[in-house]
């Protein structure tokens, strides 16, 4: 009978230790997963606007229109926007803007805007830098045929 009051539940010191190692064991994880979030939305941001220029030129292909990419900077954000034109001179906004994540910038804006013509072809080669903010960074380098490259 003493056995069986025994084995009811833990005893108070039984729950603190457990308590204790899951709490450090956290304290030990959770940078880790913070690093690792902002290298994942780094990454998926430079695939994101690889995927968004990329769609420029099927765009501008697909519709026979001129097609751009815009980026900017500024007290919103970062952020990009599709933009397409009729004749080659005058753009409008084609869609919504995209901002970036929180945790991931522009470097620097790009010197060309990735533009398409109606066959496709581009002005030149663009190279799109992202950062993070541990400082990681990943390149988006476009060509003149619309080949994404992500480095």
């Amino acid at each position: 009978m003493n056995h069986a009051r025994a084995s009811r539940g833990y005893s108070l010191i039984e729950v603190i230790t457990v308590t204790a190692i899951t709490a450090i064991v956290s304290a030990i994880a959770a940078p880790n997963f913070v690093t690792l979030s902002a290298r994942y939305q780094l990454t998926s941001a430079a695939h994101q606007v690889g995927f968004d220029v990329a769609r420029a030129r099927m765009k501008a292909i697909g519709e026979n229109v001129y097609c751009r990419v815009v980026f900017a900077t500024g007290e919103s954000g970062h952020r990009y926007w599709l933009e397409r034109s009729e004749n080659g001179t005058t753009y409008t906004v084609d869609g919504a803007v995209t901002p970036l994540p929180l945790r991931v910038s522009l470097s620097s804006l790009p010197s060309t805007i990735p533009t398409y013509n109606r066959l496709g072809l581009g002005t030149g080669t663009t190279v799109i830098s992202l950062v993070n903010t541990r400082g990681e960074t990943k390149t988006v380098r476009v060509n003149r045929l619309g080949k994404v490259a992500i480095e």
